[in-house]
């Protein structure tokens, strides 16, 4: 039988902060937070609510009520049917909507955020909610490959530098917690947008077609942070044979690895030939 424990606490007391240390002293790899399934800090399944542009849709995000969120979840949990889950919610009620919603018939543990955090730790966390940022308890990025490790390690210098440093104010003190376990953002629905920067996204694609010698090149990205999920690449492309599964293949590349690397899960994808040799 699944054991699932239901981390609770009002918005901004640093649950998913320090869902880390929480879900190692539990013996737990699997945790549901935000509309994210996360499995050892990595996303495999759900959408990031912090995607959504207003509140609400991010609550129903969060409470996976979108049908093809909830079965691609629900397929991954289907896997592995008696692995311990933390679910992470502001109330009772919100993990046991979750639970209905996931079909997750089994008792509940609870567990409060006070008997895991300081009342320090809580002040901090609520400070840094104040000034709008989250954090979503997953790798800032993940590559498989060590032919990549350069550009990973510069993606994430490059990205926690712009979130975690340039953006909040200078009289903030800076959070303890390991930055390669979390990924700190500014969520769409909140003061601004998430900052994975467009030359972030081309560097990303740029490495798929290098890694997998794809039969085009890049010549431009069209990603608007306002519009995330949406995005644009212009190509020159070698006319071979099968041209059209090695697109295809593309396509599914950039949905699988955007998700799980850049944490963007894009949905519009337009590929645009600018020449053909």
């Amino acid at each position: 039988m699944r054991k699932v424990f239901g981390l609770v606490g009002p918005s901004g007391t640093g649950k998913s902060y320090s869902s880390e240390r929480i879900i190692r002293s539990l013996g737990v790899n699997l945790v549901i937070d935000d509309g994210l399934l996360i499995r050892n800090h990595e996303m495999v399944a759900g959408t990031s609510a912090k995607l959504e542009k207003h509140l609400l849709s991010a609550t129903k995000r969060a409470l996976f009520i979108d049908k093809t969120q909830r079965w691609e979840v629900q397929e991954k949990l289907a896997m592995n049917p008696e692995e311990p889950v933390l679910i992470i919610g502001t109330s009772d009620k919100m993990v046991q909507k979750i639970c209905t919603y996931l079909n997750i018939k089994f008792p509940i543990t609870w567990l409060d955020i006070k008997d895991y955090t300081s009342e320090n730790e809580r002040a901090l966390a609520m400070l840094y909610r104040q000034r709008g940022f989250h954090a979503i308890p997953v790798i800032e990025v993940q590559f498989q490959h060590a032919s990549k490790e350069r550009f990973s390690l510069w993606l994430k210098k490059q990205v926690m530098q712009h979130r975690f440093l340039s953006t909040i104010n200078r009289d903030l003190p800076l959070l303890s917690t390991p930055a390669q376990k979390i990924t700190i953002v500014t969520p769409l629905f909140g003061r601004g947008l998430l900052t994975i920067h467009p030359r972030t996204v081309k560097d990303f694609i740029e490495n798929l077609i290098s890694d997998v010698h794809y039969p085009f090149s890049l010549t431009r990205v069209l990603y608007d942070l306002q519009n995330p999920q949406i995005l644009s690449l212009h190509l020159k492309v070698h006319l071979v044979p099968h041209l059209d599964a090695y697109m295809n293949q593309f396509l599914s590349a950039i949905r699988e690895n955007g998700l799980t690397q850049l944490g963007v899960p894009f949905q519009d994808i337009t590929l645009y030939v600018d020449s053909a040799y």
